[in-house]
């Protein structure tokens, strides 16, 4: 019995967690919305220079193998 009431109080607190991780997610998420429209805005009644950010190369991160390992 003793086991199950810890079991409970562990996953309770790590529902409290997701919880709050859900909710800084969609915090988030309606902030990247709302200047992604703000942008949108801008740039379709052309009243400001919007530029886009050079978006990072993705580096594979599996290392060659060297020769003679193969």
């Amino acid at each position: 019995m003793r086991k199950l009431k810890e079991l409970r109080a562990a996953d309770a607190q790590e529902i409290a967690r997701l919880k709050a991780d859900v909710e800084a997610l969609v915090g988030a998420l309606h902030q990247s919305t709302a200047e992604n429209s703000q942008l949108h805005r801008r740039l379709a009644q052309g009243t400001g220079v919007v530029r886009a950010l050079p978006q990072p190369r993705t580096v594979d991160a599996t290392p060659p193998i060297p020769p003679g390992l193969v």
